[in-house]
């Protein structure tokens, strides 16, 4: 199984993604039997199928294996363990690459709650969620909500990895930049002059 899981990779690096999904699936099918359904590395190769079907386009599916990881994940270790809402996180990677953009800010929503409750507010898993609903924000081109949301990602970045971190700057540029999409340029300059200073 662990062969053929190794081969399922390779398939999908070389984007033959229908022999990938089937290797991957043998696999877990022989991790279920021999291991069982809620074990590590059966939960992992679901999660490992659920890429290779994203990688595929076949986001539906790729949907479902996640929510398979999320709901198993939850049975074992509880509602508000971090490894299930990591599953939702990639629910919602799948939902915006299908361009459900609005049920995937709401499923990053209901994660970012569950890390803020579990983890706090200065865990780098809160930081990058805050991130991802932002730069939604920005896909479907509501640049005050991105704009609001990116002011809090970079205190919660300044929190975790300081203020003067590239992180830090990096999501400075983002927020001079909906600054500039929502045509409030001086923000936008005074933003660009904070992150150039950083650099």
């Amino acid at each position: 199984a662990n062969i053929t899981a190794a081969l399922g990779d390779l398939y999908d690096e070389n984007r033959e993604y229908n022999q990938a999904i089937r290797l991957h699936q043998d696999a877990i099918s022989v991790y279920s039997v021999k291991l069982g359904d809620d074990h590590p590395k059966t939960i992992e190769a679901k999660t490992r199928l659920g890429a290779v079907q994203e990688n595929a386009g076949e986001y539906n599916d790729a949907i479902a294996t996640y929510f398979n990881v999320m709901s198993m994940t939850k049975a074992l270790k509880g509602e508000k363990d971090p490894e299930s809402c990591d599953a939702m996180v990639l629910v919602a990677g799948a939902l915006r690459k299908k361009g459900n953009y609005e049920l995937a800010i709401k499923t990053l929503k209901r994660t970012l709650k569950v890390y803020r409750e579990v983890l706090g507010d200065s865990h780098h898993r809160v930081a990058s969620t805050v991130d991802e609903i932002a730069s939604l924000y920005v896909t479907i081109g509501d640049f005050t909500k991105a704009s609001a949301i990116l002011e809090e990602v970079v205190k919660l970045k300044a929190s975790t990895m300081g203020m003067s971190s590239k992180e830090v700057a990096s999501s400075l540029s983002e927020l001079a930049t909906c600054y500039e999409c929502a045509e409030q340029y001086s923000k936008a300059m005074k933003n660009l002059k904070k992150a150039y200073k950083i650099y």
